[in-house]
């Protein structure tokens, strides 16, 4: 494909960071149909997952307890999404309403509309969102009481004033900033609760680091500047949080439907967001040993904190014992006169280890090179529950140049309308909660430059409109599918019990989100 890109485009992309041969590449990957993983099988339980026993588990945590002080760990939580889609069903009830009563809730009700029942149990159970105290004050601004409303059905006023602007907007707020959980007489968002956990799990200094939207940094900053140092009081540690954006320079390019570069109406280069997968480069940044990594809104109350801060130290635990076992191999394999009997157990307990098999290589020198390509990288351990119907990815074998690989694969990777892929996805054991701690450093305690370790060629291509206009949209590979494709990595079953998250706001009424 030739270039395509105006000169005005091309002074865009410069001004973006963008290369003009990154954008090309773009365009090309947009210009081919979408290359999907190629699954050989599901990891299951003896097969590319690891159930821990209860004497492993405790060498995991005295492994966690010996390294703490000593090893560099930060807590990595993205946060830039809004909380728009929690609260739909309320926005298609306040959208839809054109008058505030009974008689119109009951027509809602009666169409059995699965819409329609969120939001009755949202307003019956009203009093159980830790943010009821919040839309009491907000409703009294208004002059009015949140128990008169009640009583005169007054549900649409209810709603504007929970999400609309001038008032509470949960709607356009950040989901970090939701209050999530009831704490004593207080409630606490999402952000706090992950603050939290932080001071359980890492003590001082406690590193966090949240991936936000520029439109959000002020809210998100005056929120950190008044709960810090009430959580340090109450936990005795000091916080060291810090911010990031997605980065400019990882914005991509769309194709238009006839075949070249989209642009605006006035003009511009349509530039959008590049995915999740593009916060590769803010972990880059972070300069930290151990990263652990987890969705903002898979977040407990204090009373089921403890379960899940103990299967995060376990994991990092169990990674920092792969670790330093697989950086004794690194050292022996970089000698060059290397035996083949030390080769041989190198191969060995890079199998059993970390599933990478070079069966395949033959001759020592041949496989002491190849060995230490395969272990000199990022490692990861990511935590997986048993499957039990949640949307999202999950855990596999995909083939790769070299063999089956273990990766994390979501449905948009995977070319459905084949029967034997689709069979394949859908025997899924277990499912992906977002839950992986990582090594970024290697043997000498150099970072990686993760960069190198993305697979990118599985990116997602999803068709999108911009002002009526059709278009091919790009997005990088997803920061836990082909963002970390090329790591080592390793899946350990954890308790369906750590994965609690937040889609819908209803989802806070749940067990694990209520108050004791």
């Amino acid at each position: 494909m030739s270039n395509l890109f105006t000169p005005e485009d091309l002074q865009q992309l410069a001004e973006s960071g963008i290369s003009s041969a990154d954008a090309q590449q773009q365009l090309e990957i947009l210009s081919v149909p979408a290359r999907c993983r190629e699954l050989v099988r599901p990891c299951t339980v003896g097969d590319g997952v690891l159930v821990l026993s209860d004497g492993a588990r405790s060498r995991a945590l005295e492994a966690f307890d010996a390294a703490r002080e000593n090893i560099s760990m930060t807590k990595f939580v993205p946060a830039s999404g809004a909380a728009s889609r929690m609260f739909q069903s309320l926005q298609r009830y306040h959208t839809g309403s054109t008058q505030d009563s009974s008689e119109r809730f009951a027509e809602l009700l009666s169409s059995n509309d699965a819409a329609a029942l969120l939001v009755k149990q949202f307003f019956d159970r009203l009093d159980d969102f830790a943010f009821v105290d919040e839309l009491e004050t907000a409703v009294a601004e208004t002059g009015g009481t949140l128990a008169a409303w009640r009583q005169d059905h007054r549900w649409h006023d209810v709603v504007r004033v929970l999400l609309g602007r001038g008032h509470l907007d949960y709607a356009h707020l950040p989901k970090a900033l939701i209050p999530f959980h009831r704490a004593g007489s207080c409630s606490r968002t999402a952000l706090q609760e992950h603050l939290v956990e932080a001071a359980l799990l890492l003590g001082s200094p406690c590193q966090v680091h949240f991936t936000i939207h520029p439109d959000h940094e002020a809210t998100v900053r005056e929120e950190l500047r008044v709960v810090e140092p009430v959580l340090k009081e109450q936990y005795g540690v000091r916080f060291d949080v810090s911010l990031s954006f997605q980065e400019a320079r990882t914005m991509t390019v769309a194709l238009g439907r006839d075949g070249r570069p989209f642009h605006r109406r006035d003009g511009t280069l349509l530039l959008r967001p590049g995915g999740h997968g593009s916060l590769i480069y803010n972990v880059d940044q972070l300069q930290a040993s151990v990263v652990l990594l987890g969705n903002i809104d898979n977040i407990v109350p204090d009373h089921f904190k403890q379960e899940c801060v103990d299967w995060k130290k376990i994991l990092v635990g169990h990674l920092l014992q792969l670790r330093e076992a697989t950086f004794e191999w690194v050292c022996v394999l970089r000698k060059r006169a290397v035996e083949s009997k030390r080769v041989d157990e190198a191969a060995a307990f890079a199998r059993d280890a970390w599933n990478v098999d070079i069966r395949h290589v033959g001759g020592t020198e041949e496989r002491r090179t190849h060995l230490l390509r395969a272990l000199d990288r990022p490692m990861r351990v990511c935590g997986v529950v048993k499957n039990e119907g949640e949307p999202g990815g999950g855990p596999f074998w995909v083939a790769g140049a070299d063999g089956p690989t273990l990766q994390i694969v979501e449905s948009a990777e995977v070319d459905m309308a084949r029967k034997e892929q689709k069979a394949i996805f859908d025997a899924a054991s277990h499912f992906n909660p977002v839950n992986l701690v990582c090594s970024l450093t290697d043997a000498d305690g150099n970072p990686f430059e993760l960069g190198r370790y993305v697979d990118h060629g599985a990116v997602f291509i999803a068709q999108k409109s911009e002002g009526g206009a059709e278009l091919l949209a790009l997005e990088r590979p997803g920061l836990w599918n082909g963002a970390m494709s090329h790591w080592l990595t390793v899946f350990v079953e954890t308790p369906i019990s750590t994965f609690n998250p937040v889609k819908e706001v209803n989802d806070l009424l749940r067990e694990k989100h209520q108050a004791q």
